[in-house]
């Protein structure tokens, strides 16, 4: 059993978040609940050709980067708040967002050709996510405090992967392998080569590809999911990432290579 604190920190913490639609946000600001405000929470946010990052911080506002969508929000809004009622003191969220985009590029239907596979052809070409947030991240690790500690990566995305479910796992574990390698790379911290994961889940009826999540989830102690098996309702799925978050994860080691 290994455990990872989350909730209590000493220093500055920093979230990364990516993935596509359910990460970007797609619920209209008007829902967002009156009560949820923000005053220690600062964000970089970038959205492939939507919306490019740069390494400067500001005020979490939600936002989406396709403008014609107009003001939105998603899940991590409601993660950020509760993150500031517990920890009552500033941090940082590194963002990479945009709806419809897949990791396999035989995927056709991914957004304007954008795609987060980690594969070298897609690397080296002008449409990557996958670059243009590791690129984010160094840019902002430049303008983070001294003491700054990347606690975890928020990962939702998988429906446009749904044309070659068989192929999930493999992508999905490379992407997050290679954010962990560069963040070791650029930090000298070996610790990020474990940063933990959580991701949520979906439909029951996109193919093959939540089975995949779940596979990587038995195989991986770094890894947790927040099933939506059941449609929720109001904050409660949300709010059990947030749980996931500031309790301590308890993953079991099954033995499975995390290679």
């Amino acid at each position: 059993m290994t455990e990872i604190p989350i909730g209590s920190v000493t220093t500055t913490p920093v979230i990364l978040t990516a993935g596509q639609s359910n990460a970007d946000g797609r619920v209209p600001i008007n829902d967002l609940p009156a009560y949820i405000s923000y005053k220690y929470c600062q964000w970089s946010y970038g959205s492939g050709d939507f919306c490019t990052a740069t390494g400067d911080f500001q005020p979490f506002q939600p936002t989406v980067g396709r403008t014609d969508l107009g003001p939105r929000w998603g899940f991590d809004a409601v993660v950020y708040y509760l993150l500031e009622q517990r920890w009552q003191r500033p941090f940082y969220v590194i963002k990479q967002t945009m709806d419809g985009t897949a990791i396999n590029t035989a995927c056709s239907n991914s957004t304007h050709g954008w795609f987060w596979s980690a594969y070298t052809e897609t690397l080296n070409g002008n449409k990557s996510l996958l670059r243009a947030f590791t690129r984010q991240i160094d840019d902002c690790i430049k303008n983070l405090p001294k003491d700054y500690d990347i606690k975890v990566l928020l990962w939702h995305q998988g429906e446009s992967d749904m044309p070659h479910p068989e192929l999930y796992y493999h992508n999905l574990r490379e992407v997050i392998k290679y954010i962990r390698q560069h963040l070791v790379a650029v930090t000298g911290e070996k610790k990020y080569a474990r940063l933990p994961v959580i991701c949520g889940t979906y439909a029951k009826n996109s193919r093959n590809v939540p089975q995949k999540l779940w596979k990587l989830y038995t195989c991986w102690q770094t890894m947790t999911l927040t099933s939506m098996s059941s449609k929720p309702k109001t904050l409660r799925f949300w709010t059990t990432i947030f749980t996931s978050m500031r309790m301590e994860l308890r993953l079991s080691d099954n033995g499975c290579s995390t290679n």
